[in-house]
């Protein structure tokens, strides 16, 4: 959650940059934002219990995979949208690149407020 929250910043960023050194740091900090999937490994494996831990895990990676896979698909629909708007390439690659960092942070946000950290009762 922390992970998503403080990494949406370099989503944002990457609309800034103006090099390719630019460019390149704000993406490996967006690597940072892989790592929220290790983190959810252990989350659903802390509050599943061992018959159903398996499941739970591929579920949640089978959710992260579609996830790449409906961005891959929307980004360059929302890129030609925003182009029919009226901007051009240059403007509009860095307004789509606002849209993954919005849903980012507002995920995170979300989980901070309504996620458990751990399961009930005793385990």
């Amino acid at each position: 959650m922390v992970i998503m929250v403080v990494f949406f910043l370099p989503v944002y960023l990457i609309g800034t940059a103006f090099d390719y050194a630019s460019f390149c740091t704000a993406q490996f900090f967006i690597g940072f934002l892989g790592g929220s999937f290790v983190l959810t490994s252990f989350w659903t494996t802390q509050m599943f219990s061992p018959s159903i831990v398996g499941t739970a895990n591929a579920t949640a990676g089978g959710w992260g995979n579609l996830r790449a896979g409906v961005t891959n698909v929307l980004i360059p629909q929302l890129f030609n949208l925003i182009k029919a708007v009226g901007l051009n390439d240059d403007k509009a690659w860095r307004v789509v690149m606002m849209m993954p960092g919005t849903i980012c942070a507002t995920i995170g946000i979300l989980l901070y407020f309504f996620a458990q950290d751990l399961p009930d009762g005793n385990y």
